[in-house]
């Protein structure tokens, strides 16, 4: 078993090296103080980040429906 959970570290310690660095990665994925959860949600941060970074048109036009979408939802559901 534990050679599975060293196996998805390492794994995620890699995404995290090309994603956002070395001092992330050691921060997140490091092996003194390993949290699946952390690991994932900085996977995830990081990711959304890098998207925004490299097409800001798209990211904000995502951005902007998944807000509007989520009012007319909050609206139909208080109004009903």
């Amino acid at each position: 078993m534990l050679d599975h959970e060293e196996e998805v570290r390492r794994k995620d310690y890699e995404l995290l090296k090309e994603i956002a660095g070395d001092e992330v990665a050691n921060r997140y994925a490091g092996k003194e103080n390993y949290s699946m959860r952390r690991a994932a949600l900085a996977i995830q941060r990081y990711s959304v980040v890098n998207f925004a970074k490299r097409k800001p048109i798209d990211f904000t036009m995502i951005t902007i429906m998944a807000l509007l979408l989520g009012f007319i939802f909050i609206w139909k559901y208080i109004t009903f």
